[in-house]
């Protein structure tokens, strides 16, 4: 018969790149668009206790989070609200993200 066709332009195809992403193989956390805490914190508490809560609670009740998604909410904005830098909001995260 006659040879595979290989993929366009060296990309992988699409089965294996699904095969490789790690939010589609593992349980993970976001704060994305629609969850409980997209641009919202536990009541009295700021971003960075919220999230330590989260991770304590996920740690007692066994969810073995593999990754972690923080959307748009805590980085620094620039024109248009597009990411200005790869940096933590000083009011956001005032001990950054370490």
């Amino acid at each position: 018969g006659p040879p595979p066709i290989p993929p366009r332009n060296n990309k992988p195809d699409a089965s294996s790149a699904r095969r490789s992403d790690i939010t589609l193989q593992y349980l993970g956390y976001s704060t994305d668009n629609g969850a409980y805490y997209y641009y919202n914190t536990e009541e009295g508490k700021d971003y960075g206790s919220t999230l330590v809560d989260i991770k304590k609670y996920a740690d007692q009740v066994g969810l073995p989070y593999k990754w972690v998604l923080l959307d748009s909410w805590w980085y620094l904005k620039g024109s248009h609200d597009g990411v200005s830098e790869w940096t933590p909001q000083p009011d956001i995260f005032p001990d950054g993200l370490d």
